[in-house]
């Protein structure tokens, strides 16, 4: 789940899967930003050949500050 401001940026997180993220990035020594997906979605392959989604930022290496 996602805390958002007035302006619907992400305050925090907080469920299962954040406090996994929290504890590996605790452990592996990274650091993280959550971002949402402009489209939502997951991933999902094109006809193009192109992924859009999580999958499609990865990729293409999409950085958001």
């Amino acid at each position: 789940m996602l805390r958002k401001d007035h302006n619907n940026a992400i305050l925090s997180a907080y469920g299962l899967c954040f406090s996994m993220l929290e504890l590996l990035s605790q452990t592996l020594g990274f650091k993280y930003r959550l971002v949402e997906v402009p489209d939502n979605g997951f991933g999902a392959l094109q006809e193009d050949g192109s992924w859009d989604g999580m999958v499609g930022m990865v990729l293409r290496k999409v950085r958001r500050s």
